[in-house]
């Protein structure tokens, strides 16, 4: 049995040989399934993620202009809840949980030094 690419000339020849070559393809096909179907499952659940995003910023338009709000405050409220969003995801990502045992007055100095080029660019 050939597992890799190009040609080969190596072949089982008894049966020890053959159960296990056949044992290892198993564990290939079976080692390669898991691997297809946990990134399945993480790009279901990335899509899914995205869909309820996107239909809590269209509930939220649909609230603003049923209540009338004016197109300023509608976009000011939308870019305020879309740059919260990417900061949280950010935030969730980059940095270790174990931060979330710092007092606040800590978190706040570090987060302080983190963004002080932001803050001094700006």
């Amino acid at each position: 049995a050939q597992l890799g690419v190009g040609q080969t000339e190596i072949e089982a020849v008894s049966l020890p040989e053959r159960i296990f070559s056949i044992l290892v393809m198993f564990a290939a096909l079976l080692s390669f399934s898991t691997l297809v179907s946990s990134m399945t499952s993480l790009m279901a659940r990335l899509d899914q993620l995205k869909t309820e995003e996107v239909s809590q910023f269209r509930s939220l338009r649909r609230f603003l202009a049923e209540n009338q709000i004016e197109q300023e405050l509608s976009h000011r409220v939308m870019r305020f809840l879309q740059h919260s969003l990417n900061v949280k995801k950010s935030v969730q990502s980059d940095d270790p949980q174990v931060l979330e045992m710092l007092s606040k007055p800590l978190q706040g100095e570090l987060q302080l030094e983190r963004h002080k080029a932001t803050f001094e660019q700006n």
